[in-house]
């Protein structure tokens, strides 16, 4: 087989390779964000039948449950070592919900070492 052969033989696989990659990785994007939205929907769902039986402690328990969730999703970007891949937009949702914690404490919860330690990641990056 001559080298150019071989080199045409490789390109080709690559660009083969590089299809495929892409094709599974959005499948497996489009599926999780699938699942994320369902979620979503589902506590959103809860929320409101909730507050629409009257049972605003029960909607409010369900949207702290949600926040958390949410804190602890975002925690991550938090940790990045360069101040430019940090969103600033980030730091502001983070600063807003510990300013509303403070207002309106929570019960202690299973899971609120991981929010207390996202509010620490905040404060490293004041």
């Amino acid at each position: 087989m001559k080298k150019s052969h071989a080199l045409l033989l490789i390109i080709g696989a690559l660009i083969v390779g590089i299809v495929a990659g892409g094709w599974a990785v959005s499948r497996f994007h489009v599926r999780y964000a699938g699942y994320s939205t369902a979620s979503d929907a589902n506590m959103t769902l809860a929320s409101l039948k909730a507050l629409r039986g009257a049972n605003t402690t029960g909607a409010v328990e369900l949207l702290e449950i949600k926040l958390d969730g949410a804190l602890v999703s975002l925690a991550p970007f938090l940790t990045e070592r360069s101040k430019l891949r940090r969103d600033p937009v980030y730091l502001k949702v983070f600063r807003s919900v510990k300013a509303y914690r403070k207002e309106f404490p929570r019960a202690s919860q299973d899971g609120d070492d991981v929010v207390d330690r996202a509010f620490s990641l905040l404060d490293e990056n004041q």
